[in-house]
């Protein structure tokens, strides 16, 4: 039979685990109790982690951010987050703070990276503690989230892997703005031109400005279908079962930064087939 620990105050059940020679048999109660214990270890280091302010001057430097690029759907929601992040981009003190929900940890666990409690802890910027990974893992389990100690993570480190999804969205956000306003659209089209004279089956495909600008329209079409599970952002789900895997794929290994700047890209394309059929259009005249 499994004994029953004789209350013992102020030591708790965990204590006398501590003290004990052998390995005890442990009834379910006493793992309820040892489950409880946990959790409350976990809600004051949570506690003393958030009264530890940084000074004023680094707090007016850190910003919540959920900028997300143009095409998708931001998401109204006040659910709590599994932790805020600091993005890794930040330019000396400019920092900006993202919010990471349990199902993004989810997706960076069970989906195309499969990362490990070691992984996670350092991709979400876990201070170093003693059984820090049982706290997080602890944590996770309240979401319904199993995250392995020695898993083997899939995905080759790259950069793009120690950004959150918020991060990603807010690069690609920023890569969009730059290229609206700077992307030599013109320049490109009028060298695409000049280059082309003197070939006239090349001038004829070109001057098809049309149907150039219509492949480039349904292109955007399809990579618009789908939105992948984001964080901040609102899913959506094309007919084309297939279309939706591969886009979530590439969104996990990328979070969301490619799937994103696809689009990017494709909409400049659709300009320089704009500026193209500008300047055929001014040497008609």
């Amino acid at each position: 039979m499994s004994a029953r620990f004789p209350p013992l105050p102020p030591q708790t059940l965990l204590h006398q685990l501590q003290q004990l020679e052998e390995s005890p048999d442990l009834s379910d109660f006493d793992r309820a109790d040892i489950a409880d214990e946990l959790r409350r270890f976990y809600l004051l280091t949570e506690t003393l982690s958030s009264s530890r302010q940084p000074p004023a001057a680094d707090q007016k430097s850190i910003r919540p951010c959920d900028t997300i690029p143009s095409g998708f759907t931001p998401l109204t929601s006040n659910a709590p987050a599994f932790d805020n992040v600091h993005g890794r981009l930040g330019l000396g003190q400019s920092q900006f703070n993202y919010k990471v929900t349990p199902e993004e940890v989810r997706r960076r666990i069970e989906g195309v990276e499969k990362l490990n409690t070691s992984n996670m802890a350092s991709n979400l910027r876990k201070t170093k503690l003693k059984h820090g990974g049982e706290i997080m893992r602890t944590q996770l389990a309240h979401h319904g989230v199993k995250c392995d100690l020695y898993g083997h993570r899939n995905e080759a480190a790259t950069r793009v892997i120690s950004m959150v999804e918020g991060e990603a969205l807010h690069l690609a956000a920023d890569l969009e703005k730059i290229c609206q306003q700077s992307y030599p659209a013109r320049q490109i089209a009028e060298e695409m031109i000049k280059d082309a004279e003197g070939n006239v089956e090349l001038m004829d495909a070109l001057s098809d400005t049309a149907s150039f600008l219509e492949c480039m329209s349904a292109m955007s079409d399809a990579f618009k279908a789908v939105d992948p599970p984001l964080s901040g952002v609102v899913p959506k789900a094309s007919k084309n079962q297939t279309l939706n895997h591969s886009m979530e794929k590439l969104s996990q290994a990328t979070h969301g930064l490619g799937v994103a700047t696809q689009r990017i890209w494709v909409d400049q394309m659709m300009r320089i087939g704009e500026e193209m059929a500008a300047v055929f259009d001014g040497k008609k005249k």
